[in-house]
Formats: C-alpha cells, structure tokens, sequence
C-alpha cells in the first residue's frame, strides 16, 4: 500500500527525528569526524549521502536522517550552518540520482523501457559524469568560461542535444526530475528513440543523457527535494539555495556537455 504523500514525509520527518534524539546521528557524526578529521567534515557528509542514496534510500529520508549529523559536524568543525542544505545536496541529489552506474534512483529507471536498457547504462559516461559533478562542489568555476561551453553545445543539433534540452527545460518546469524524466518520456521516448536508431546512437547513451538531464535545471528553488532540504535544515532560499545550486545546477549541466561530447565523439562507454 502507498501512503499518502503527507503521510510519507511524516514517516520520514519522524524517522530522522528519531536518529536526532536516540543519539544515533551524534554516534554517527563522531565515527565520521573520527576516520575524516574535523577538516574534513563537509566531506563526511557528502559521502554519507551518497552511501545512502546509492544503497538505495530515499533522498527525502537522506534529508531528513543526515541533517543532524551535519549540523553535530559542522558544530564540531566551526563550519557555517548555511553550507549544510549545500553538501547535503551534492551527495544525495546529483551524482548519485543520476550518473552513477546502477544507481536505485527513480531518473536512473525511468528511461530503462523506452531504450530498452538497464540502470547500468553507459556506466563509462555515468562515471565521467559523476566524477565531474562531485569534483564541481569542491571547485567553482568562472562563469565566463562556463557560457562559452554552454554556447558551443547548444550549437550542436542531433537526438541527443534535443532530448537533453527537452527533458532539463520539462523537469525545471515541474520541479521534479523524476517527474520531468517521466512527462518527456512518455511524450517523446518513441520518437527519440527512433531518431538514435536512425543517427546510430546508441539507447544507453540516449539513457545516460536523459537522466542527467533530467537532474539538471529541475533543481531550480521551487523543486520539492530543495524546499523540503531547506525546511529540515533550518535554512532559507535566500541564505542556503545559492551554494546548493552552484553544486546540483552548474555541475548537472557540466556533467551533461561533457558526457554529450564524449558520446558524440566516442559513442556510449
């Protein structure tokens, strides 16, 4: 049976709550500070995020059950609490929502009956990709240099440039990037998948790049997963969301030139 979509979020709300007050989430914000260092903090958290999500937890459960340990972290490393909603989101909302190889995310499995492929996909390109989102929350990058990329890919016409332009404009407009993935699939999977058969592209990099995609501009503030991050971390849009678009917005949609151009040149991996 699913639960009604408020109810979900109460299980989950009492779910963390309960890690915050047992003590567990202190527990565990030790054992990371312990093997990581206080230095290292807001790397404790991310890779906590990803372990999670990629085991297969849900992202809103991620928000819920991390947070406090980032706080008792960043309390411990003297480190800004408006960062927290950042790091949170670039170990649960990126990387592993979209790139890494058989990843349990919903964008992952979505395109799966459309190219008839498998959430492991491309795993060579969903590497690439990971790798250059997650490197993107350490490094921010001139934005000058970064139009000038996104001019030459929106250059470029073919299958693959057209469903990453449909499924991230989709997904921003509904603010969910399962959501979107879904919309752009059902109205378009067919025709794009027979345009890939036709230009010789193959169905796991159209996969691939659809889910990317799809993690793209669907972080904008009104996305569901952001608002949701904000409220259990005790932030706002205003001083919170900057850093966190910085790490799902701009590293998404490296991550997607980069994997285009891969694809076009080399084809899927």
């Amino acid at each position: 049976m699913r639960l009604p979509t408020n109810q979900t979020d109460d299980c989950f709300a009492v779910f963390g709550k309960l890690m915050d007050d047992s003590g567990s989430a202190t527990a565990i914000a030790r054992t990371l500070t312990a093997r990581l260092g206080p230095q290292r903090a807001i790397l404790s958290v991310v890779l906590a995020c990803a372990l999670l999500t990629y085991g297969g937890v849900s992202l809103f459960v991620v928000a819920f059950v991390v947070v406090p340990v980032a706080d008792a972290l960043f309390r411990r490393a003297d480190l800004p609490h408006r960062l927290i909603p950042a790091a949170v989101a670039l170990g649960a909302f990126t990387f592993t929502m979209t790139a890494l190889p058989g990843t349990p995310s919903i964008p992952n499995a979505i395109p799966m009956p459309y190219f008839g492929t498998t959430t492991f996909a491309a795993p060579g390109l969903g590497l690439i990709g990971a790798a250059i989102m997650l490197g993107f929350g350490a490094v921010i990058l001139a934005l000058p240099a970064f139009a000038r990329v996104t001019e030459a890919f929106l250059a470029v016409d073919g299958p693959l440039v057209s469903l990453a332009f449909a499924t991230n404009v989709i997904s921003g407009i509904t603010g969910s990037a399962s959501g979107g993935l879904m919309i752009t699939m059902q109205a378009l999977g067919g025709t794009f998948g027979q345009l890939a058969a036709q230009a010789g592209i193959a169905p796991e990099l159209m996969h691939r790049v659809a889910t990317i995609a799809a993690g793209g501009l669907s972080s904008l503030p009104h996305n569901g997963a952001v608002v949701t991050l904000l409220a259990v971390s005790g932030a706002t849009h205003r001083g919170s969301y900057r850093d966190g678009a910085i790490v799902m917005l701009i590293g998404s949609l490296l991550a997607l030139l980069a994997v285009i151009g891969l694809g076009l040149a080399f084809g899927s991996f």
